[in-house]
């Protein structure tokens, strides 16, 4: 038995050694990685709680990714899911029906967009090829760092 907790120690230890990758962009301490990559959450007082407390998932996400860089994917592609979930709460909110068949997200946004930032549009637009990636990877797909502007475009 104590040979079984000795594997599990080491197998858990291995979690906690940063992902080599992050020297490269010169993250060269979890304090540099937290400086420099960390994409946190700022949300005006009209977000849900619901959405804040969704994104909370995302910046651990992130966190976990200094020891496991393929998380920034995982991230960015959560981060997605709730922006589209944003948007439909607000149409819900706003009293705005939702149509029979499917309506791309695009659509939605202008549907909103009097009664909010009038960027919505243009950042989701910035961010939106990257997020069909997501959408329809191909195995062994990674994007890595190239996804991290799209966090600031979607939540700040």
């Amino acid at each position: 038995m104590e040979e079984k907790a000795d594997y599990m120690e080491n197998l858990i230890q291995q979690y906690h050694i940063p992902d080599r990758i992050w020297k490269i962009w010169k993250a060269d301490s979890y304090e540099d990685f937290i400086k420099n990559f960390m994409v946190t959450g700022k949300f005006h007082g009209k977000v849900p709680e619901k959405i804040i407390n969704d994104y909370k998932i995302v910046e651990r996400l992130l966190c976990y990714s200094y020891y496991h860089y393929p998380l920034l994917d995982e991230a960015f592609s959560k981060a997605t899911r709730i922006f589209e979930s944003a948007i439909k709460l607000r149409l819900k909110e706003l009293g705005i029906p939702e149509p029979p068949k499917f309506e791309s997200l695009e659509k939605k946004i202008k549907k909103i967009e009097p009664f909010t930032s009038p960027a919505v549009l243009t950042e989701w637009n910035k961010v939106r090829d990257i997020r069909n990636a997501f959408a329809h990877p191909e195995a062994g797909s990674l994007m890595g760092i190239i996804v991290l502007r799209g966090f600031y475009q979607m939540v700040n």
